[in-house]
């Protein structure tokens, strides 16, 4: 049987690069102490294993070797173990070749390693990861994407065949709608089987991190780690991957301008190494990300008068805290003296609040002087099959993720204002709306009775009036470019009848609603 040789050492790289991923983070979690020699032999033993299978022979008695010392490994030998680990990947990717400089440095920590050799590992444990490993393949995205694809195409098609089915009821067979039950019940359990294929736990993204933050910190004088928490919430995986370069420019923003050196952070009062906490949470049908340390917070007044100096605000203007902080994400701007390989240039966090713009998100931050600052960014479904609930403005259709939805109303048949938004007594409770037909600017007249969508907004609640609810549906949701010109709107959706709606992006249409409301009240 020919082997297909690109195939095997694609397949390789990718899981050299896991392990290595995972030596690493163990690495840095025995600099704090912890005792995971165990951990870094298992991996260590699989990647001899997976080097030997390619023939990379040289590499696999280098990991080999890299075992031994493994075994005896201290805390105080963990940056001369990170600088091998830097060989083996160049390695891993360059067809099994170590670099020049890979002897010198496995001899370098096998003279630092400790006499005494560490228990060998568990062999039930080797056994039982080969089983695991076993019971998995890999697959490439485009075909996953293709698959998703596919269900979508499904749940168009049985969408529309039950819309035939419910206008010929009087002439089709019970066997039929039966059948037809059936297929709905299988085609559901593929969609949500395909849809889970692409979710990854985020805390595998994160841990490519764990090094990033300590060497960067080390090149500056300072000392820092990341910490992780709701590593297991999943994300899909294409938004996981489009997250690396902000998550990277976040978290160097952080070490440059939050983290202080050792000596300032003790004669503040606090632990000489800094904090980097990264934490990941779901919140009504998105993604909540955040990233925050324990440093000096942001320095508001520099901000403001660089802002000045640049021409952006107005020094006769004074502006609050939080327009002040909104201010690092414009480009060209900087509060760096000089610039340096981690900032100054004024453009790493521009690079943020684009990519997260192109992901349909929000980014915001928060800071206290002396304690810290976080970004919390949010990200709403991508591409997705989803439940949604369908309302009604003239002649077209718009979705609301039914996350979203806490209920729905009718508008008091006595409540004749044409106002943009205003407020509704609802069961004594006071509920802003607003009007979809007016904030989306469609020339759709009044209806003579309107029904509200109530949904969660920023821990509150807001209304969302239309002409008419349509109740709740399946959706096939996918971004499409010129939406872009919309913000309020997140993605198109295929219905059953063929028929394109909406998703609306409620937090945005909020945001939107607000905004123009407050141009037109200033004073409010």
């Amino acid at each position: 049987m020919d082997i297909d040789r690109d195939a095997l050492i694609a397949s390789f790289r990718v899981e050299a690069d896991e392990l290595l991923t995972e030596m690493e983070s163990a690495l840095l979690q025995l600099e704090s102490g912890h005792d995971v020699r165990e951990r870094l032999l298992r991996a260590a033993h699989t990647l001899k294993g997976i080097a030997s299978c390619v023939s990379y022979d040289a590499l696999t008695d280098f990991v080999h070797r890299y075992e031994d010392v493994l075994a005896k490994a201290q805390p105080e030998t963990v940056s001369g173990l990170l600088r091998v680990i830097d060989a083996i990947r160049i390695a891993a990717g360059y067809e099994g070749v170590l670099p020049d400089d890979a002897e010198a440095a496995l001899h370098a920590v096998e003279l630092l390693a400790a006499e005494d050799v560490a228990a060998e590992p568990d062999a039930r444990s080797e056994s039982d990861a080969r089983d695991a490993r076993s019971e998995t393949i890999r697959v490439a995205t485009k075909k996953l994407d293709r698959m998703l694809d596919l269900a979508g195409e499904l749940a168009i098609s049985r969408a529309r065949v039950a819309k035939v089915i419910a206008d010929q009821t009087a002439r089709v067979a019970p066997e039929l709608v039966e059948a037809i039950a059936d297929a709905d019940r299988l085609d559901l359990e593929f969609q949500e089987l395909v849809m889970s294929l692409r979710m990854v736990p985020v805390g595998r993204e994160f841990q490519r991190f764990t090094r990033t933050v300590r060497d960067l910190a080390a090149a500056h004088g300072k000392l820092a780690q990341l910490f992780i928490e709701g590593g297991e919430v999943e994300i899909d995986n294409a938004v996981a991957t489009a997250l690396r370069d902000p998550l990277t420019h976040v978290l160097r923003n952080a070490i440059d301008h939050g983290i202080e050196t050792p000596d300032e952070r003790e004669e503040a009062g606090k632990p000489r190494s800094g904090s980097i906490t990264v934490r990941a949470r779901h919140n009504g049908g998105r993604i909540v990300i955040e990233i925050e340390d324990d440093g000096a917070g942001l320095d508001i007044p520099l901000i403001t008068a660089r802002a000045v100096e640049a021409g952006l605000i107005d020094a006769q203007s004074p502006i609050d805290e939080r327009t002040a902080s909104q201010l690092i994400f414009r480009h060209g701007f900087s509060t760096a003296e000089v610039a340096s390989d981690l900032s100054g240039r004024g453009i790493g966090m521009d690079v943020v609040r684009r990519r997260v713009d192109s992901l349909r998100g929000t980014i915001e931050v928060e800071s206290q002087a002396g304690r810290g600052t976080r970004f919390v960014i949010t990200l709403p479904l991508t591409l997705a099959i989803i439940d949604g609930f369908a309302l009604g403005v003239g002649d077209d259709t718009f979705i609301v993720p039914l996350d979203y939805v806490v209920e729905c109303l009718d508008v008091p048949a006595g409540f004749d204002s044409d106002q943009d938004e205003g407020l509704i007594n609802v069961r004594g409770e006071a509920l802003p709306f607003l009007r979809l037909r007016h904030q989306l600017h469609m020339a759709a007249s009044k209806p003579d009775r309107e029904c509200i969508v109530v949904v969660t907004h920023n821990g509150g609640k807001a209304g969302i009036c239309s002409d008419r609810l349509l109740g709740q549906i399946q959706t096939v949701i996918k971004p499409i470019g010129f939406l872009d010109r919309i913000p309020e709107v997140s993605s198109a959706a295929i219905l059953g009848s063929g028929d394109v709606a909406l998703v609306l992006d409620v937090p945005q249409l909020i945001h939107s609603a607000i905004e123009a409301s407050s141009r037109r009240s200033p004073a409010a």
